[in-house]
This record gives structure tokens, sequence and C-alpha cells, in this order.
């Protein structure tokens, strides 16, 4: 009778320390995960929020630039200017929080950027569009504003538009390893319980 009693003195203690002991294991790993988590869905939020950001930009500039060139609207012409500048600091602000590997990306989507500031700069300096307004004055050629968009304005503006996608893409699939860990962890939580079960019922058999 005594061996019994000591035989489930034994195993009931030796089932709280193994309960206390694999609870804080999975306390531990828990923590990781919910760390995890959170780096995670705040990188998710902040990728978006950034792309965002310059997708409005440069969607502001383009509807600026169409008033311009193709419904001839010249007072649209220092607001052009002035959403290209707020393109360029969405573009310098996404560089400067986003990681540093991203650079070859963010080098790519300036020059594109800069690209398209040169040709919309090229046709003010031109004068295309104020002579086309007084073309039967001054015996000029009326200006095409639609063949001007859709020939030189619009295949680096879908160029520039992919490359903020494209950095988006990379911002995504950066959190991938982040991913990778967090399923390990959820293992690591999970097995210390297993375990626990398994050693119970062998004291007790």
């Amino acid at each position: 009778m005594t061996g019994i009693r000591k035989r489930i003195s034994i195993g009931f203690l030796s089932i709280v320390v193994l309960l206390f002991f694999s609870g804080l294991v999975s306390l531990f790993e828990l923590n990781h995960m919910s760390v995890d988590i959170d780096a995670i869905l705040s990188s998710n939020r902040k990728g978006i929020e950034l792309t965002e950001g310059m997708l409005d930009a440069i969607r502001s500039h383009d509807r600026a630039v169409i008033r311009y060139a193709v419904l001839h609207d010249t007072s649209y012409a220092d607001s052009c200017r002035v959403r290209y500048k707020s393109f360029a600091d969405k573009i310098s602000q996404a560089r400067a929080e986003t990681s540093a590997s991203a650079d070859g990306l963010f080098d790519e989507l300036d020059a594109s950027a800069t690209r398209l500031d040169s040709i919309v700069e090229q046709l003010f300096e031109s004068g295309r569009v104020e002579q086309g307004l007084m073309a039967d004055t001054l015996r000029a050629v009326e200006f095409d504003g639609r063949q001007w968009y859709d020939n030189e304005y619009l295949p680096v503006y879908n160029t520039t538009s992919n490359q903020i996608l494209d950095v988006l893409t990379y911002a995504q699939n950066s959190l991938s390893p982040r991913a990778e860990r967090l399923s390990r962890n959820a293992y690591r939580a999970v097995t210390p319980v297993f375990i626990s079960l398994v050693v119970m019922i062998v004291i007790l058999l």
C-alpha cells in the first residue's frame, strides 16, 4: 500500500513539474510568436501605406498632366510641378522607411520618376500647348496632346507605376522568413505540452 502511495505521489509531483516547465517553454515560444506577428502586421501595413502614398501621388500628377497637355488647360502647369514634387517626396520617404536591400528597386524608380518629370518639363519648355491654343493667330500647328500623352508620357508613367508595385512585392516577400519562423515557434510552443502528456501516461502506467 505504501509503495502504491509513494508511486502515486512521485507520479503526481513529476506531472506538476513537467506541466510547470512545459508551461514556461510554451509561454516563452508564444511570446516570440506574438512579437513576430506584430512585426509582420506592422511591416505589411507600413508597406501598403507607403505604396498607396506613392500611387496616389503619381496618379495626382497624371491628372494634372492630362489637364495641361490633353485638355490644354495651361493653368495646371504649376500644379504638374507641385504634384511631381509631392511624388518625389513620397519616394524619398518610402526609401527611408524600407530596408536598404531594396535600394536597387528605388534607384530604378527614381530614374523612371526623373524621366517622367523630364518629359513634362520638355513639353513646358517647348511651349507647344500654349502655341496650339493660338494656332490660328500664329499660323502654327495645333498641338495634339492626346498623341503626346499616349506616345511619350504614358509608357513611362506605366513603367513607374509598375516599379512602385515591385517595391510592394519586394516588401511582401521579405516577410517570408518571419512567417516561417512563426510556424516553427508554433510547433515549439505545442511540443512541450505533447511531451508532458506522453510522460504523464507512461508514469501513470
